[in-house]
Order: structure tokens, then C-alpha cells, then sequence
């Protein structure tokens, strides 16, 4: 006889006999003392070592900071999402050895932020996803609200913010236990002003000041001693590792087609993603707005054979069913605030997919492309547009990596 689980006598929804411990929120100052930070500044953020019966919770290692208009006219305020526009380099590094580097980082963390939830999205205060009513208001900048929703919430949120080192390495590959790794080190090359601060006048300035590491942890001797052993034994983390491997520049009304490409030599290329960004005053900056040059064809060559992924090219309709299956790890479109409207207007990527199977669990899906010369290569048509404007196009390669640790060092290094 089948009856719900919830129907059967013996059932509980909660998982008995649960882990206890003392869970503590950690806010210290950065390694070196370092308090102070303005554009072009490289943080250089080390993970401590913490006691020996601790773990460090996965999700929860962010900078902290107050976020102030430095030189900046009086009447200036922050772009969207402000925590990915300050980061422009990010280097990750254990024992010296670097194992992810991605330039032009705050252009591919915005553009991946804007398929999380609208929920999620609307609760992103710390990050600076907000209006610019509220923007203004936590500025200070002249002529802000003085009463409203704006004003009660900077009461409580001010000019705090975080930028959250949510790199899959440390968010993905369970409890962090630092006494059994090596050096772990965030290095953060802070943006321009120009890319950070909008406003109609310059100076665009900021600083950033009580700079603080966040991490949480949990003190309990039997899953520090678990994780001491995993890490002795042999542990392996599995993350995705993103590079910007190419920018350059387009006049809107001249160039209708382009051959690129990427030789990456890799153990698992999972896709190749382009953005494009019109080239505005940046008293203008919108960062969150990724422009349309009108692509309508993009055919694939892997390893010298054509006609990769769609047999006859990837045609305009389907850059938003690949850029969906991707970013949005294949969950109903109610969880995510993306739509197919805001996709083609004004938050357009062109994605090409590379892995055998659209599963996000399955690590290693991608194509090999150790020792070839030809790499993938990609012919993109467009129908030209009407103006001069220069557009900006960026292309990443993320790539499935793995490191192994053991005997508390890094054994090797996959990519």
C-alpha cells in the first residue's frame, strides 16, 4: 500500500541527532592591519588559521567595509550592485600557487547575479543592489529622501558593505579547515572610480575604510578532526575556473562579422561566454545593462571540425535557450528574475555550451582541449546598427578545475 511519507507512523521531517556546537560570526581585521582602500588598491585578504576543533562554514568568508565618496562630487552616488563593480581583479592563491585568476571579474559576476532570484535580489543590500533612491540616500548625496523606506533602511545597513568571496572553491567543497591547508589568499585589485561612482560631475572617488574579514565558524572536535583527516588523507576540490582571455572594441555600424577564438589547453572547456557593453560617458556607467548588438548566427568549430553544438549554427532564438541552460542551472523560471524580454534587451550574452551532458553536478563534462592548436573557433554574424557608438565585447572561457590536497599541501592542479 503507497501513502504519502509524511502519512507513514514513523516519519519526522527533521534530521535527528544533529551536529552541536558553538557557531560564532568572526569579524577581525584584514591580515597586515590594512584598514584603508581606494581605486586601484590590491587587497591582499589571507584566510586565517583558525583553532584546531573549528571549521569554517562554506558561504560565509566576506570583506567587509564602509564605503565613502572620498574626493567625489557631493551630488554622485554607487553603481548596481556595487560589492562585483569595486572588484575588477581576482586572484586566488594557496602556498603562492594560483589557482584561479579572473580579469574583468566584476563584469561576469554582475552579469551572473542578474539571473538569481528577484527575491534574492531585492534582499542584496550588503552587495548594493538597490534603487538609486536608496543609493543616494546611503551616499549622502545632496538632495537624497529624507523620510521614507530609503531613510528607515539606512539606519540599519548605513554605508556598510560586503564583498563576498563566493568563489565555488570555498563555497562548494564542504567545511573549510584551514589548519589543514595550506596559505589561502583572496588578492582584490580594486576598479577605477569611473566604474564604481555615477554622477554628472567628477570627481569619480571612493574609499574604502574599517576593513574587516568575515568568516563563520563552528567549534566541534569530531568534524574538525573528520575534515583534519580528509585533508591528510587526500581531498579533492572541484570548482569552476573562470579567464578572461580576450576584450577588445566595435563601431556599431561597421564590422557585421567576426571570426574569433580561444585555444585554451584544457582538461574540461565548459563554454565560452561573450559580453558586450556599449561604451557610454561613465558619468552614465550602467553596470548591470549589457548591450544587444544584434547577433543572429554564431557557428562552432572544436578541434578543427565544423558545425559544433547546432548542426546548421546557433541561431539568434537560441542564445536565450543556452544562456538559460547554463546560468540558471536548469530550475523552473519562476527562480530566477531573468526573462527572455530583459535577455534580449538589455542583459544579452552570447554562451556557447561545450559540455556533452546540461547537468551542473556532473564535474568534467566539458571538451579536452590539451595540445590543440586550433582550439574553438567562432564565426558571429550581425546586422549592423545605425550608430558610431563603440561597443565593447569581453570572452571568457570557464573551464571545470580540480585541486587535490593532501598531507595538508596541494598534491596537483587540474584545469
Amino acid at each position: 500500500m503507497a501513502v504519502q511519507p509524511r502519512l507513514e507512523p514513523g516519519y519526522t521531517k527533521y534530521e535527528l541527532e544533529a551536529l552541536k556546537g558553538d557557531r560564532t560570526v568572526n569579524r577581525v581585521t584584514l591580515t597586515g592591519g590594512q584598514q584603508t582602500a581606494r581605486p586601484g588598491t590590491i587587497l591582499n585578504v589571507i584566510i586565517p588559521k583558525i583553532p584546531n576543533d573549528h571549521v569554517i562554514v562554506p558561504g560565509t568568508l566576506a570583506v567587509r567595509f564602509n564605503l565613502n565618496m572620498g574626493t567625489s562630487d557631493a551630488g554622485n552616488y554607487l553603481v548596481d550592485n556595487v560589492s562585483r563593480a569595486l572588484v575588477k581583479e581576482m586572484k586566488i592563491a594557496i602556498d603562492g600557487v594560483e589557482i584561479q585568476t579572473t580579469s574583468d571579474y566584476d563584469d561576469y559576476k554582475t552579469y551572473k547575479d542578474l539571473w538569481l532570484s528577484k527575491e534574492k535580489r531585492d534582499n542584496m543590500l550588503s552587495e548594493g543592489i538597490q534603487s538609486v533612491d536608496q543609493s543616494k540616500v546611503r551616499c549622502g548625496t545632496s538632495g537624497a529622501k529624507t523620510s521614507g523606506v530609503e531613510v528607515m533602511l539606512n539606519k540599519h545597513y548605513s554605508n556598510r558593505y560586503k564583498i563576498w568571496l563566493d568563489d565555488e572553491f570555498v563555497t562548494d567543497n564542504g567545511s573549510l579547515f584551514t589548519p589543514g591547508l595550506g596559505k589561502l589568499t583572496f588578492n582584490i585589485t580594486l576598479a577605477d572610480g569611473k566604474e564604481v561612482v555615477k554622477g554628472s560631475t567628477g570627481p569619480y572617488d571612493y574609499i574604502l575604510e574599517n576593513l574587516e574579514l568575515e568568516y563563520t565558524t563552528i567549534k566541534n572536535s569530531t568534524l574538525a578532526a573528520r575534515a583534519r583527516e580528509w585533508y591528510k588523507v587526500g581531498k579533492t576540490f572541484a570548482f569552476e575556473q573562470v579567464s578572461r582571455v580576450e576584450q577588445g572594441n566595435f563601431k556599431d555600424n561597421e564590422q557585421s562579422i567576426f571570426n574569433m577564438s580561444v585555444n585554451p589547453s584544457k582538461s574540461s572547456l565548459k563554454a565560452v561566454l561573450v559580453l558586450f557593453r556599449k561604451a557610454t560617458d561613465p558619468t552614465k556607467n550602467q553596470t548591470e545593462e549589457f548591450f544587444n548588438p544584434n547577433f543572429t548566427e554564431v557557428k562552432v568549430t572544436v578541434k578543427g571540425m565544423p558545425n559544433r553544438v547546432y548542426s546548421n549554427g546557433i541561431q539568434s532564438e537560441d542564445f536565450w535557450v543556452e544562456a538559460k541552460n547554463f546560468f540558471h542551472k536548469g530550475m523552473d523560471d519562476c527562480y530566477t528574475d531573468m526573462s527572455i524580454s530583459k535577455f534580449y534587451t538589455d542583459k544579452f550574452c552570447i554562451l556557447i555550451d561545450l559540455r556533452s551532458q546540461i547537468d551542473d553536478l556532473l564535474h568534467g563534462s566539458g571538451i579536452k582541449t590539451l595540445k590543440d592548436a586550433q582550439g574553438v573557433q567562432f564565426a558571429m554574424k550581425r546586422v549592423k546598427g545605425s550608430s558610431s557608438d563603440e561597443i565593447e565585447y569581453l570572452i571568457y572561457e570557464i573551464s571545470d578545475a580540480q585541486v587535490n590536497i593532501a598531507d595538508h599541501k596541494i598534491k596537483n592542479h587540474y584545469v
